[in-house]
């Protein structure tokens, strides 16, 4: 209904210093929308796509913008937009994609339903990557990574999982099996951990460089963890915040990811401060 709203979102994070947007469809679904939005088929897949769209035009008009004012070294930097590929358990509205409590109830044939039309839409207006992000278990990794082998074997992606603690996916699966069962993939290359708390990130980040050096794979390291908050159904996110100090991206770095950021109540402030800090330790 107000995607200019998303737009200034999209412009904020560039601002701040992200290279990487990703779209505005982690919850979306055709069934979704059809419930809550009453939209048809046809009107749901455009209102995907339209999340592409959004990104690229936030991308112009930064670009457009920093040209009025001669920046122009900073105008051409390279950005992406990734695909937001969100987990099933997000179109249940019962916080069950940070435990993956669904997953034993749902076939692989039925996750590959409900996300096929999604990552069609964003593949056919033209994404950088497949953000399959926000994966509580390597089940629902490795439909989605078996769908794309079917249907879009040559598209890049990054897979990143939650995790309940610095070892567990969120539905309780070695973080190191998870990144060995998906890190094989020719078209994963980036696998780690997302909408996390960000005190367990640097030792997660470990466990998946050493099943990365393990399994022989070149994937990029992935972290962007969430505030430290936690969000239940009952009472939406509350708890302590834990990304107040911007030097935890260093430890990230130093534990070998190279493409780090925030998720959930990270806003372009953190960002920006982020990167200050990287920008300081050389790290840049």
């Amino acid at each position: 209904e107000n995607p200019n709203a998303i737009q200034r979102t999209h412009l904020s994070y560039l601002y701040a210093g992200a290279s990487v947007l990703t779209t505005a469809s982690y919850q979306a679904s055709i069934g979704g929308f059809a419930s809550y939005l009453g939209l048809n088929e046809s009107q749901a897949k455009q209102l995907i796509k339209k999340s592409v769209d959004i990104a690229r035009q936030s991308i112009s008009q930064y670009r457009n913008e920093l040209m009025s004012l001669e920046l122009k070294e900073l105008a051409s930097r390279k950005i992406w937009v990734a695909g937001s590929v969100g987990p099933y358990g997000a179109c249940l509205h019962d916080a069950s994609e940070y435990s993956g409590s669904y997953i034993d109830d749902v076939s692989e044939k039925r996750l590959q339903e409900w996300h096929k039309p999604r990552i069609k839409c964003l593949l056919a207006q033209g994404v950088d990557l497949l953000a399959i992000e926000t994966i509580p278990s390597q089940i629902e990794a490795l439909a989605i990574l078996n769908l794309l082998e079917k249907d879009a074997k040559n598209v890049p992606v990054w897979v990143t999982f939650t995790c309940k603690n610095d070892k567990l996916t969120s539905r309780g699966e070695s973080i190191r099996d998870a990144v060995v069962a998906v890190a094989g993939r020719h078209q994963v290359i980036g696998v780690g951990v997302n909408c996390c708390n960000p005190d367990h990130v640097a030792s997660l980040l470990k466990n998946c460089r050493e099943a990365l050096e393990h399994c022989g794979s070149n994937a990029t390291l992935v972290a962007y963890p969430n505030s430290g908050e936690q969000w239940s159904h009952q009472h939406g996110w509350h708890g302590e915040k834990l990304t107040s100090d911007p030097n935890k991206v260093l430890e990230w770095v130093d534990a070998g990811a190279r493409i780090v950021g925030g998720c959930c109540r990270v806003g372009p402030r953190q960002i920006a401060e982020f990167r200050a800090s990287l920008l300081d330790a050389g790290k840049l």
